[in-house]
Order: structure tokens, then sequence, then C-alpha cells
């Protein structure tokens, strides 16, 4: 669900800037290749970033 989706993502980067993509995957709660399949999505809409393993927010 989208919301829910959206929700996570948003509290996941009010506590922190970064996280291993598998710990993104597991706090998400979905599937893997649902991830790899809406992350060029997520990089736009929530301002993150894939570097080395790592989800990062932007932080401009």
């Amino acid at each position: 669900d989208d919301i829910t989706i959206n929700n996570k993502i948003k509290n996941l980067f009010k506590g922190v800037d970064k996280i291993p993509f598998e710990d993104f995957v597991d706090f998400l709660q979905v599937d893997r290749k649902y991830v790899l399949e809406s992350i060029h999505i997520w990089t736009e809409r929530y301002k993150i970033k894939i570097i080395e393993n790592l989800v990062i927010k932007n932080s401009d």
C-alpha cells in the first residue's frame, strides 16, 4: 500500500540519514523485488539515493 510505504519512509528518515539497503527493505516489510522496481521513483519523491548498499537521505 503506497500510503503505508510513504509514511514508513518519511518516518524512517526523521530519525536517521542512512540505513543499509537490506534493513531498508526489512523496515518497509515488502518484497525486495518491489523495492528494486520502485526505488527510481522513491529517489525523486523522498530525496534519497543508494550508495554502496546504503540508502541515504540527501542533505539538500
